[in-house]
């Protein structure tokens, strides 16, 4: 979807959604922890996934298993967030190496029906991937609030025996 097919959708976020868009073509191995009320838990969440052949990994109690969730499903599901966010604005903020790897900075603010969205999106240079991502959730609700903090990696991503 590109941003002009939502009014709500700012014209400067084309380079975050396209390489959001190539999360669901290029194998990954994301390493992500969740804080804050919105998890339930007082303590950090980590979780980690590998997108490999199409299928969607999750890393469950030490074992690995396919998420269940088909790629054309989670496509589905990004695509309607898009159409449902409002608000939707990205700013360039400046280069930064992650991992000494060039990157450019994106600030993006959305608001959706389940509350306001604030990241930080580092994204390569060179192969337009995600590198980094660091997300604000506020639902408004009690308990309301959580950070994730996630980092992805590129290189030799195969299925992960299970």
């Amino acid at each position: 979807i590109s941003p002009g097919a939502n009014p709500g959708v700012d014209s400067a976020c084309q380079a975050a959604l396209d390489a959001g868009d190539k999360l669901f073509t290029t194998p990954y191995h994301a390493f992500m922890t969740e804080s804050g009320q919105g998890n339930g838990n007082e303590k950090p969440l980590t979780h980690e996934s590998i997108f490999a052949g199409d299928v969607l990994y999750i890393l469950d109690d030490g074992r690995w298993r396919p998420s269940g969730m088909s790629k054309e499903v989670m496509k589905a599901m990004e695509r309607r967030n898009r159409v449902n966010a409002r608000n939707m604005s990205c700013h360039y903020l400046h280069d930064e190496a992650v991992e000494s790897e060039a990157a450019a900075l994106y600030s993006t603010h959305q608001e959706t029906v389940h509350g306001k969205i604030d990241s930080q999106t580092w994204i390569s240079r060179s192969r337009g991937l995600v590198l980094r991502q660091e997300i604000d959730i506020e639902t408004g609700r009690p308990n309301g609030k959580s950070h994730m903090s996630s980092r992805y990696e590129y290189d030799n991503v195969q299925a992960p025996k299970h």
